[in-house]
């Protein structure tokens, strides 16, 4: 359960780290401007496959055509010509004639006299004059490359102006429209686009006004038209002067009548063509160049086909008039926050599936379901930001798609390094536990030999010890006889030396006064020799008996009642001595442990062992630390049901690192001379190990503690 918790941990916190990295990489490019272009592309294709709309037949185009130029021989259109064409469009009463063409000067006719042309000029500005829904043109924005053109001055005075000043983006595409080009509270600010004009004057015949808003935008009946700002849709960072919007362009296909300059002169129109209209005049022959690039530009070809100014115009001026009388959806953006809670959603749906495929194995399963997911997505995706834009609303579609393929080989990615993580965990684990066996399989083969070492010495000094104890018993025997001997004469002599005190009193006294502590010093020799000699005889035995190559019988044991009299034994031991010592004995004996067979009287012999070794040196340590020091033996027993472990821990003095492995070598200790003879774990190691094929562990740190674990295999129970 643990793992798996730990597993999900690990798989969200992948899911998180890609959420994050990807939204910050995808926001970073953004802001950056690198996927602008991009986005303005895919604005483009939709335009280009929206369903067409049928043409606005409000608006009348009057084209001067490469055809009319030729024709007339004249260009720009002399005031006489243009006069004539202004009358005609005049005498059928359209609601409102907007001149996309610069007319700040006059404009003489090469086939006409000088006093004929300044007649002709004066009858231009008369229909100025005369035309109240005559609207002309200037460009007020001034630059370098593009200076300011002056409108006609009569129209000017009559406040009859507007700006022909049009807004191409960085790839030379016009996708946004003026409505005031300048918008800085200065006289030009009053001056509205060429396609707001004729629309406003359009609208107020309908009885409706502009009106402006408490935030400063202009309201047209319902419609408020808000302004362009420099991060809308998938602008980075624009030029938002003046007061600007996005243009939902028409359609791609012709959208408006038209008509050519010379079919109007000549009459070839029909009767009502402009009547209650807008009527738009403006150049459409290419010599004048006054064509631009949009969004339809590539709608009948790979050749980018270009619209002219005027028709841009009609575009704008339409775009206007149907939002406020059909309702026709503007186009609209979300907030950078909305757009940044769009992107974040489609990047976590990815994410989140790339996470559930982490628990596959194999490649082509975890890359071909977020892949194909991906692909889904994209398509969905693209499929509800088209849908949004025929309602009006333009979706950044570039960066979320760009986020959902980041998040995608992202996931991808995380989740081949979480595996290859998880792959290098389970390797080191491995090699970790082979290594772990490796070192307890050459610990068990070094204790093997060890053991393998301890039976050839046994051996070998087993046969030793056999012919040296031969060699040494009898005179050995001899010397316990002469002591003997010689401790009973000499109390026999003493005995005689008392028993004539009386007779020789003075000749004795005298004697035993210059000769008592010889013959004191005598006694206490003989009987420390004779001691010995009993100590060497008991050695002997105890070498003898522990070669003896004869089974010993076993017999069914109380493991935890032979451990309880062996206790008891060796403490009375240390009562009433100079070696008394108050330690603090603790057992902790498991109830469960059953009898077992073992060689009683030899598992005691290697307990007793073990619990003088331990008084020993608690008692040593008590002797350096009398005021803060609290000796303490420690033992217990468990069953481990195929065997039975016993602990023995003290808290004396402890074994040095580097002696441990030489405390079971024979004739090897570390007390003094004439308190060990270094045999004791050397026949205990004989006993647990040799006769009852269990194992001795030594835990030991030098100063602190010793502790010795046995373990003695079950044979059989009852």
């Amino acid at each position: 359960m643990f793992w798996r918790l730990q597993r999900l941990e690990k798989s969200w916190r992948g899911v998180t780290i890609t959420i994050l990295l990807s939204c910050l990489l995808v926001i970073l490019l953004r802001l950056s401007g690198v996927l602008q272009l991009l986005e303005w592309k895919a604005l483009d294709f939709f335009f280009l496959h929206r369903l067409p709309e049928s043409s606005d037949a409000r608006i009348v185009l009057v084209n001067i055509s490469e055809s009319d130029i030729n024709s007339l021989k004249e260009y720009p259109l002399s005031d006489e010509i243009f006069t004539n064409l202004l009358e005609k469009i005049k005498q059928q009463k359209p609601r409102v004639i907007g001149l996309d063409i610069f007319r700040d000067f006059p404009v003489p006719s090469i086939n006409k006299k000088p006093e004929e042309n300044q007649q002709a000029y004066s009858n231009l500005l008369n229909f100025f004059r005369s035309t109240p829904n005559l609207i002309g043109i200037a460009k007020i924005t001034d630059s370098e490359a593009y200076p300011s053109v002056n409108p006609p001055s009569v129209l000017k005075e009559l406040g009859q102006v507007s700006a022909a000043d049009l807004v191409v983006d960085d790839d030379g595409v016009v996708r946004r429209g003026n409505l005031f080009p300048i918008a800085d509270g200065s006289p030009k600010s009053s001056i509205p686009s060429l396609g707001l004009a004729v629309a406003l004057n359009y609208l107020s015949t309908e009885g409706i006004q502009p009106v402006t808003t408490e935030s400063g935008w202009l309201k047209l009946k319902n419609t408020v038209f808000l302004p362009f700002q420099a991060n809308d849709g998938g602008y980075v960072n624009t030029d938002d002067n003046g007061y600007q919007i996005l243009l939902n362009w028409r359609s791609c296909k012709s959208s408006f009548p038209q008509i050519s300059v010379s079919e109007v002169l000549s009459d070839r129109i029909p009767k009502n063509l402009f009547q209650g209209r807008i009527v738009l005049v403006g150049n459409q022959a290419t010599s004048v160049k006054d064509y631009f690039t949009t969004p339809c530009s590539q709608a009948l070809g790979t050749t980018p086909i270009t619209m002219a100014g005027v028709e841009i115009q009609a575009n704008l001026a339409s775009q206007i008039i149907s939002a406020v009388l059909e309702e026709r959806p503007l186009l609209h953006v979300w907030s950078e926050s909305k757009e940044y809670l769009w992107l974040v959603f489609w990047i976590v749906t990815v994410a989140i599936w790339g996470c559930q495929q982490q628990k596959r194995n194999n490649p082509f399963k975890i890359i071909i379901p977020i892949l194909s997911l991906s692909a889904i997505e994209a398509v969905i995706l693209i499929i509800i930001s088209y849908l949004l834009f025929l309602k009006g609303y333009w979706i950044p579609i570039v960066p979320t798609l760009f986020g959902i393929g980041v998040a995608a080989v992202m996931i991808i990615g995380s989740i081949y390094i979480i595996q290859l993580l998880e792959a290098k965990k389970s390797l080191e684990f491995k090699v970790a536990e082979r290594t772990a066996k490796l070192e307890e399989s050459f610990k068990k083969l070094h204790q093997f030999q060890q053991q393998l070492i301890i039976k050839e010495k046994q051996a070998s000094l087993g046969t030793l010890s056999g012919r040296i104890a031969h060699q040494i018993k009898n005179p050995l025997s001899l010397i316990d006889i002469n002591i003997s001997s010689s401790l009973i004469f000499l109390r026999q002599l003493e005995q005689i030396i008392e028993e004539n005190r009386l007779i020789f009193e003075d000749i004795i006294e005298e004697i035993f006064q210059n000769n008592e502590e010889i013959i004191f010093n005598l006694e206490e020799k003989l009987t420390d020799s004779q001691n010995q000699v009993i100590r060497i005889n008991q050695i002997i035995q105890d070498v003898l008996s522990y070669f003896r190559q004869e089974q010993l019988a076993t017999s069914l044991t109380d493991l935890n009642s032979l451990i309880n009299k062996v206790l008891q034994s060796v403490a009375r031991q240390y009562q009433g001595t100079e070696r008394e010592c108050p330690v603090k004995l603790v057992t902790n004996f498991d109830t469960s442990v059953e009898r077992i067979e073992i060689v009683a009287q030899e598992i005691e012999k290697a307990l007793i062992n073990f619990l003088e070794n331990a008084y020993y040196t608690v008692l040593s340590k008590q002797n350096k630390n009398k005021d803060n020091y609290i000796p303490t033996i420690i033992i217990q027993t468990r069953n481990l049901f195929n065997r039975i472990e016993i602990k023995i821990r003290d808290n004396g003095e402890g074994i040095a690192e580097n002696t441990i492995s030489k405390i079971f070598e024979p004739f090897w200790t570390t007390k003094p001379a004439l308190e060990g003879t270094g045999l004791g774990l050397f026949f205990v190691h004989q006993i647990i190990i040799g006769m009852h094929k269990g194992e001795i562990l030594v835990d030991s740190t030098e100063g602190e503690y010793t502790e010795f674990t046995v373990s003695l295999p079950i044979k059989s129970s009852n």
